[in-house]
């Protein structure tokens, strides 16, 4: 993945944000699908006895 190349010293920073929704977007049916035993594992790691 290349960097953005700066337009007269600036960075594009609209192609930054548009590209960071992008990137999340693989983790978001992880986290739907998985979510539940995430959640289980901080929860039970939590608890003291």
């Amino acid at each position: 993945m290349s960097r953005p190349r700066p337009i007269r010293g600036r960075t594009q920073q609209s192609v930054i944000m548009a590209g960071a929704p992008l990137g999340t977007l693989p983790l978001l049916p992880t986290f739907v699908i998985f979510g539940k035993h995430m959640v289980g594992g901080i929860m039970t790691g939590a608890v003291k006895g």
